[in-house]
């Protein structure tokens, strides 16, 4: 609230930041000749309104009102205006008597500037005086009072919480909170034995080797000396979760890594601090060592690969990985490219895609062929309803008898055991979210609508065919964070009426753009992605990891990754039950994005 005293003049600012205390006096601040207003004839008067409040730790500034709807940035500082007199402006400014002059700012050339300073907080009653310059020399004068107020106390990011620990593998969190920094963060409680005490910064890292649930409570200050709320958290460490594994050649995100029958994982394409790359490489899990694989024909990111054989069901008579589409930097790829392991090269296609597309689906199907379903036109930004087929013994691409109902982007495909594909979810042109599912039939290369939507509109989910040959759906964004709290699970024998999908968990961690992978065990192992909206602060990508239990319905946490990470690629890598994730990102966009070369092992 700031009061112009003796005048009828009243403003009310809502403001939002960080820290402040109590002021005490300083001595009278003298302006060099300027300020606003024009000088001539007449009795000199300051004609300013009061000038704005402010807080502490925030630049002063003043709001600018605009005309017909728009928005105006802020104005840095505030000028003060006067009237009358002859000559240029001197303008002073001094506390009232009991009063005080608001730490941190300045007054030159009748402009208030700076930054409210730790204990400024407070009304402050200032007397600001212009003098002209003719002689004798008039001066006017006139009281304000300014308002700096303290900014909100500092919160703890308490969702998602830290991610568990994986015994013996090394663990790391950094606690968040909003503030006026830097914060403060300090813990109480029995932390697992092997992490050491968290840092003043909010790290919580170390090495745990033992097992259990350890309750702690963390609160932050600011530089004002400002408390947050005190938060309880939970550091529970597990027998299984991820430890390091290696690193990749190349920081990728959007990448495509795809099991060969070798054993080692081909990487292709993607994302990385250079740009999008036309580079691809070869990772041995049993070494952790990776090593250029061959020169890709086009630089690819948001494309698909798919393995020519069925590693479930050797012998593997096409070892080749088919490249598909995808962005390069100014449009969507009509382009495919077939790498043959044995030659180590990439080769183009026969035939090209009948329509260019980016972060479609491709899905093996039992004749060999592949289906191409969906995904986003750049040009346009529309999302295609439009599929095709590839067809390896030829290299060409043949349109399905008929597209989609809906176009998609951001949708799954999961081929079911009758040979179907589900298709779930996605997002339309427009940019609405989807609860619709469709089944390609690959005997008449059509596609039917699953008379039951989805529980709820998910675009970035994962879909995962379970061994009962029903569909694992998780995660997502959506219309709302409720909806996608609840998983669900499609079920390809029930018939209309029956409801198709039908709810399952919670989840544990609300997450999207994360990765799923079917256990031997028959548990479902989900890991990584970003926090669901509503769910957390922006752009922090997600270290935990839950298993889903078909048996119970019920997800429970595992230990996480070391990394936080969004749009990572994860493989089982075999029937022991080890999973492979790779790269990814740390879930910010455009230039602060962070790509990741690291790779992680669950077991």
């Amino acid at each position: 609230m700031l009061r112009l005293i003796g005048s009828v003049t009243i403003l009310s600012l809502l403001l939002v930041a960080c820290g402040g205390e109590s002021s005490s006096g300083s001595p009278a601040i003298v302006g060099d000749s300027g300020g606003s207003g024009s000088a001539g004839s007449g009795t000199l008067a300051i004609t300013s309104k009061s000038p704005p409040g402010g807080m502490v730790g925030v630049e002063y500034k003043t709001q600018v009102g605009c005309h017909g709807g728009y928005y105006c940035p802020p104005r840095i500082g505030f000028t003060l205006s006067a009237s009358g007199g002859n000559g240029n402006y001197s303008w002073t400014w001094a506390a009232a008597n009991g009063s005080s002059l608001p730490s941190g700012l300045s007054f030159t050339d009748g402009k208030i500037t700076g930054t409210p300073a730790v204990g400024s907080a407070g009304d402050h009653v200032v007397v600001v005086s212009v003098a002209d310059s003719g002689t004798p020399s008039m001066t006017a004068t006139q009281q304000y009072t300014i308002t700096i107020v303290n900014p909100p106390l500092p919160v703890i990011a308490a969702s998602p919480g830290p991610y568990g620990a994986t015994l013996n593998q090394p663990y790391n969190y950094q606690f968040l909170a909003s503030g006026l920094g830097p914060l403060s963060f300090t813990e109480s409680g029995a932390l697992p034995p092997g992490l050491l005490p968290m840092t003043t910064t909010g790290l919580l890292a170390g090495t745990p080797t033992s097992l259990n649930a350890y309750p702690i409570t963390v609160y932050a200050t600011d530089i004002a000396g400002q408390r947050s709320a005190t938060q309880t958290f939970t550091i529970s460490a597990y027998t299984h979760g991820f430890s390091p594994a290696g690193t990749m050649q190349v920081a990728r995100t959007g990448h495509t890594a795809t099991l060969l029958a070798s054993g080692r994982v081909l990487v292709v394409g993607g994302q990385s601090p250079a740009g999008i790359e036309a580079t691809a490489e070869l990772f041995d899990p049993a070494s952790a060592h990776s090593a250029a694989a061959g020169m890709p024909r086009v630089a690819r990111l948001g494309h698909a690969a798919t393995l020519l054989c069925n590693l479930a069901a050797p012998p593997c008579t096409d070892p080749r990985v088919l490249i598909v589409g995808g962005l390069n930097v100014t449009s969507e790829i009509g382009t495919a490219e077939l790498y043959d392991p044995v030659a180590g090269t990439f080769t183009l296609t026969t035939g090209n895609l009948i329509t260019p597309r980016q972060y479609a689906t491709t899905t093996l199907l039992p004749s060999g062929k592949v289906l191409i379903v969906g995904g986003m036109e750049a040009q346009s930004a529309t999302s295609l309803a439009s599929a095709e087929l590839f067809d390896p013994a030829t290299g060409t691409f043949s349109a399905t008898a008929g597209p989609m109902a809906h176009g998609r982007v951001g949708h799954t495909a999961t081929l079911l055991p009758d040979g179907r594909v589900l298709i779930a979810g996605g997002a339309d042109t427009s940019y609405e979210y989807l609860d619709s599912a469709e089944l390609y039939d690959p005997a008449s290369n059509t596609f039917s609508a699953v008379p039951n939507p989805m529980i709820a509109k998910r675009e970035g989910h994962t879909a995962t065919l379970l061994p009962s040959g029903k569909v694992l759906i998780v995660g997502g964004w959506g219309d709302s964070t409720s909806s996608y709290e609840i998983a669900e699970v499609y079920d390809p024998a029930a018939v209309a009426p029956a409801a198709s999908f039908t709810a399952t968990g919670p989840v544990v961690t609300l997450r999207y753009y994360h990765s799923a992978v079917l256990l031997p065990s028959g548990k479902v192992l989900i890991a990584g992605g970003n926090p669901a909206e509503g769910c957390c602060m922006p752009g922090m990508s997600l270290h935990h990891a839950e298993l889903y239990d078909p048996a119970t319905g019920l997800f429970t946490a595992t230990g996480g990754m070391y990394t936080g990470r969004e749009n990572p690629t994860a493989i089982l890598l075999n029937d022991s039950g080890q999973v492979l994730v790779m790269g990814g990102d740390d879930g910010n966009q455009g230039p602060s994005e962070v790509s990741f070369s690291t790779a992680e092992t669950y077991q």
